[in-house]
């Protein structure tokens, strides 16, 4: 069978399998459509990211004490990453349109909310605001990368999902310049959350000629499934985010990693005794998706990658929060200019050559930024070449890497299989920032004799620990970026046993 059999085998499958609650029957989603599934995705990933630029400024308008607007950056990747699978369940029982739909009202509730609040009142309004983008995140992601996937066919499923990586990739690349942009403005903060709600109804607007579909299958939702795999991700992401400030010992870190794992191993029982599970299990079977979800996992750890390196510039460097925000815009240019090209291999050279190129070039990535112990001008120099090529990595695997998900997902299927991909995501970024950051933290305070006597630490020598410490806590980002090519290399790859395990999936 040649290479080019299996993806005929699941786009033939791709298309059974639903119910259309519309006449959508031979319905192809045009560029109207399109822009406006953009917008929702854009709605949440750019604007629902410039809190973790202008959060402090939010606090301090609204009266909201440091801790508490800690709370306000987190929570809404927070709800989002643990509520994932059980939107994405929703969207392929109850309606992907409707789902899209109600995240945007969600969203425009929520952002008009924190622009409102002031006063008494504005702590509150500020944190109902946050969790409202954050459930808006989690029902408008899955819902549409699965109608992507049932009404756009062929090369142009290939560029709508690449247009939907510019929003979600790209819309969080520059997340941070449009928040300080419009935050030193006139217009002040509030314009962030007000065109946030903007966008939300322009992509109501846009998508209303977009038929409604969904599964044929009308059982009740797994609620025990929703309900364990969500305590689960909960106590897993607070042990990540605040388990390094109660002590990796502590009583509580310790006690949410026992309701992670009970948890767990809870949702892995109930998803195999249920008669409708949240999730089939039997999807992992499939090579090619079970790659997709580990590459993902492992490659959005080398989050801190951005956030150790900054780290580095500011506390040994001197540098601004100006001057090293203004490094990152070779990030946003970087996914913008070039996630069309990963599409354009993936047509040429399979899914598998792209993913894995972009995931080299991340490795090249973290390699430049740990030679901290180069002069600081040379430094900064690999730093912004560092981060122009980060950014092609990420846009180069992308596409491919959502359409390798994609491609083995029945269409009954897809909303919650996209869920549980970009709750990889949420997952992967969490870990990666809360390794590095441990690391890191623990190192520059107490600096380690080790890498001195192999590395010579040119220019200021007062600086050493935090020096030392960036190059320890980006190994660690490095690592898991090999880990991820292993995956990439053992599990993506076009071949007769993934068509064989989704007819079997489809037939069960």
């Amino acid at each position: 069978m040649s290479t080019g059999e299996p993806r005929r085998e699941n786009e033939r499958m791709n298309d059974g399998d639903i119910q259309p609650r519309a006449a959508s029957g031979g319905y192809q989603g045009t560029d109207r459509d399109l822009w406006g599934l953009v917008a929702g995705i854009v709605s949440v990933w750019l604007f629902g990211h410039t809190f973790n630029n202008i959060g402090p400024a939010v606090g301090e308008a609204t009266g909201m004490s440091a801790p508490l607007t800690n709370v306000a950056v987190s929570l809404t990747s927070l709800l989002a990453g643990m509520l994932l699978v059980g939107w994405g369940s929703l969207a392929d029982r109850r309606g992907r349109m409707r789902m899209i739909v109600l995240g945007n009202v969600l969203n425009v509730v929520g952002c008009l909310m924190i622009a409102a609040a002031t006063g008494t009142a504005g702590p509150a309004l500020v944190i109902a605001g946050r969790a409202l983008e954050g459930l808006a995140q989690g029902a408008i992601t899955p819902a549409v990368l699965a109608t992507v996937n049932l009404y756009w066919q062929g090369r142009g499923r290939d560029r709508a999902i690449s247009c939907i990586s510019i929003g979600s990739f790209g819309g969080a690349a520059v997340s941070s310049f449009v928040a300080g942009a419009l935050a030193s403005s006139p217009l002040t903060w509030r314009a962030v959350f007000v065109l946030g709600a903007a966008v939300s109804v322009l992509c109501l607007v846009l998508v209303r000629h977009i038929p409604e579909s969904r599964t044929s299958s009308q059982e009740h939702l797994d609620i025990a499934g929703i309900t364990s795999l969500a305590v689960g991700m909960l106590a897993l992401q607070l042990a990540i985010t605040y388990g390094p400030k109660m002590g990796p010992a502590s009583a509580g870190t310790w006690a949410l990693v026992v309701v992670c794992i009970a948890a767990i191993l809870l949702f892995i029982h109930t998803e195999r005794t249920v008669k409708n599970p949240l999730i089939d299990l039997r999807v992992f079977r499939v090579p090619m998706y079970t790659g997709a979800i580990m590459a993902n996992f492992f490659l959005t750890s080398t989050a801190g990658l951005t956030s150790v390196t900054l780290w580095v510039l500011q506390l040994a460097g001197g540098l601004s929060t100006a001057t090293t925000g203004t490094l990152t815009l070779g990030y946003a240019v970087g996914v913008l200019l070039f996630v069309r090209l990963g599409e354009r291999i993936m047509r040429r050279r399979g899914v598998r050559m792209p993913i894995l190129l972009g995931a080299v070039l991340i490795l090249v990535v973290g390699l430049l930024r740990m030679t901290t112990f180069l002069p600081l001008s040379v430094y900064v120099t690999l730093c912004a070449v560092a981060f122009v090529i980060y950014g092609v990595g990420i846009a180069v695997y992308a596409t491919p890497l959502t359409t390798a998900a994609l491609r083995p997902l029945p269409q009954a299927m897809a909303g919650t299989g996209m869920g549980a991909f970009k709750m990889a995501s949420s997952l992967g970024s969490a870990i990666g920032l809360g390794v590095a950051g441990t690391i890191f933290t623990t190192v520059a305070a107490k600096g380690t004799p080790v890498l001195t006597r192999f590395i010579t630490f040119q220019g200021a020598q007062n600086n050493v620990a935090v020096r030392e410490a960036g190059i320890w806590a980006l190994g660690a980002e490095v690592i898991m970026c090999l880990l991820a090519i292993v995956a990439i290399l053992v599990w993506i790859r076009e071949s007769d046993k993934n068509a064989e395990a989704v007819r079997a999936l489809a037939k069960e």
